[in-house]
């Protein structure tokens, strides 16, 4: 009896599933937003500053960052290129 009634009432189902993901997805969305939010309120000026300055002082860590990351995103791409069939 069960198994006829879900035979029977499928397609409603399988759009109450889909209204429920659908939902549970926007409430999910929502959530992350109100945290970024959140995180970014914590930024006071006076951090903003103490960056800046750190920044200043030490310019060459931030190049040498750039340059780690575009020799990973090199990495990335040569494996990927490496893997095509040509």
């Amino acid at each position: 009896m069960l198994i006829r009634y879900l035979k029977k009432n499928l397609n409603k189902i399988i759009r109450l599933a889909s209204l429920l993901i659908i939902c549970l997805s926007i409430w999910a969305c929502n959530k992350t937003a109100n945290a970024d939010d959140r995180d970014a309120q914590k930024f006071t000026p006076e951090l903003e500053q103490q960056v800046i300055a750190i920044i200043r002082k030490h310019p060459e860590a931030i190049i040498e960052s750039v340059r780690d990351y575009q020799d990973k995103q090199e990495q990335i791409l040569n494996l990927l290129l490496a893997t095509l069939p040509i």
